[in-house]
């Protein structure tokens, strides 16, 4: 059936109508909010990041083999403001932190990096100077706390008788 031309003008001006109330609804509903992250305080700023253990040490007198020091290699370390998890230990939901500058070469003779093993983190890209910072769980307070030794894009941290170095990923 067709309609008479003075109707189907109404019905497509109608449809005209219609459809610009569903464009102007449409434009003004907006999506739902993400609520924004916090600011990460600046200093701590430089650990809030997901690292990936990129290479490995051994320490003097470690027990640990190469091959299972290897095993960690592509492993991640999730930092945030309020939490971390690392393959070493169980992940922690709330943390605090300590940090203090360090030299490296004071670092790795504290850790017992020697030799050879010495040159692979100075290659890495590690600076002279380092911060020291100290992740502590508030919620397993008996956990050790995960030492990171960061300059730049570039950090360490040690665990039993190995030490990974990391990078951002």
């Amino acid at each position: 059936m067709e309609l008479p031309r003075h109707l189907a003008h109404h019905c497509l001006r109608l449809d005209c109508i219609v459809l610009a109330l569903a464009t102007a609804c449409g434009a003004t509903a907006s999506p739902p909010a993400t609520p924004a992250a916090p600011p990460v305080d600046p200093a701590i700023a430089p650990i809030v990041h997901t690292w990936i253990v990129a290479e490995h040490v051994l320490v003097k007198g470690s027990s640990l083999s190469l091959e299972d020091a290897r095993g960690f290699d592509g492993r991640t370390v999730e930092v945030g403001a309020d939490n971390v998890t690392s393959p070493w230990q169980a992940a922690c939901e709330g943390v605090t932190h300590a940090h203090q500058p360090r030299p490296l070469a004071e670092v790795m003779s504290e850790i017992g990096i020697e030799g050879g093993e010495r040159l692979i983190v100075e290659r890495f890209g590690l600076p002279a100077e380092v911060t020291e910072f100290r992740v502590s769980c508030t919620d397993r307070p008996k956990a050790p706390p995960l030492t990171l030794y960061v300059g730049t894009e570039r950090a360490m941290t040690c665990f039993s008788g190995g030490c990974y170095l990391l990078k951002q990923f």
